[in-house]
């Protein structure tokens, strides 16, 4: 009587569509982005100043509090962050190196470029936005807006 492999081929097989299943759920999960991923800028706020209009940046992303660094951070970038607060742009005045005292969480922009004009800090220039920066928190970036102005709060 021949020998039947049949039954093998088909566990083979089988065996064969699973690997790749599992292989694709694994790219799924690690390498393909999601929604859920996406950074996305929820607030923006002033800590640790005297006033209420100055202090360190902090953005919230995705429900966590993190900071801006101070690499190339400047009166443009203050009047930007002033702006979206709904203070007076005109006379901000950017302060570095944890000025305002060093902040906990992610560093989420690093290398800022804003020409005072932008109406959000994320239409500004950065380089890797939402990623690791290689910035710490003795870098943090404050800011100081003079007054307030009848600009309504911008959201982001």
């Amino acid at each position: 009587m021949p020998f039947d492999n049949s039954l093998e081929t088909v566990s083979m097989e089988s065996q064969s569509v699973q690997l790749v299943l599992v292989f694709a759920l694994v790219f799924l999960v690690y390498a393909a982005p999601s929604a859920a991923e996406e950074p996305v800028l929820e607030d923006i706020r002033l800590v640790d100043g005297s006033q209420p209009y100055e202090g360190r940046v902090e953005l919230l992303v995705n429900g966590t509090w993190g900071t801006i660094c101070d690499s190339h951070w400047g009166d443009e970038d203050a009047q930007v962050v002033c702006r979206q607060l709904g203070y007076d742009p005109f006379g901000a005045t950017a302060y570095t190196s944890a000025f305002f005292q060093q902040g906990t969480g992610p560093v989420y922009l690093t290398n800022m470029g804003c020409a005072g004009t932008e109406r959000s800090i994320l239409e500004c220039p950065t380089s890797k936005p939402f990623r690791q920066t290689g910035c710490s928190h003795n870098r943090d970036a404050g800011v100081s807006c003079i007054s307030e102005c009848f600009c309504a709060r911008l959201q982001a």
